[in-house]
């Protein structure tokens, strides 16, 4: 399965996520805001973020925009990871920052373990088919979900 870290301030958050995560088979690391996921970075590769937006030292935007950053200079040699953040700002605005900084995905707070899963699953078949070179599109799916959303 997949290398995963999930990244909220808020301990029952954290561990909710890694839990539901640890149980799909997963390798699941966690940190308590940015800083210490991009210092968790430095040492390890993951597939996947898991980000809150909102959090003290540096939230979810700004780790987004410091990844994309140091994946720019790498040139190439550090493989892309891919972010999804959760939050309870959930306007349009504050969705199109999360994405122009660079995330893949945006869940809104409160949210269903079932949509977490699902959203993981659909961007770690993204990042599965993107490796393999498969330009297949998964916008259905990633449609299918935000409608969903929406319609609550």
């Amino acid at each position: 399965m997949a290398t995963i870290l999930v990244v909220d301030d808020d301990d029952d958050i954290r561990e909710l996520v890694e839990l539901a995560l640890s149980s799909e088979g997963h390798l699941v690391a966690t940190a308590r805001d940015g800083a210490a996921a991009l210092e968790h970075l430095e040492e390890h590769q993951v597939d996947l973020a898991v980000v809150d937006v909102t959090m003290p030292v540096l939230g979810g935007i700004g780790f987004t925009a410091a990844l994309r950053s140091l994946e720019r200079r790498s040139y190439g040699r550090r493989p892309r990871t891919s972010v999804v953040l959760l939050s309870a700002l959930t306007s349009p605005d504050d969705i199109d920052a999360g994405l122009a900084a660079g995330a893949d995905g945006y869940l809104p707070k409160p949210f269903r373990i079932a949509d977490l899963l699902r959203v993981v699953r659909v961007h770690l078949a993204r990042r599965e088919r993107a490796r393999a070179g498969d330009d297949a599109d998964d916008g259905e799916a990633v449609e299918d979900l935000c409608g969903a959303w929406r319609s609550r």
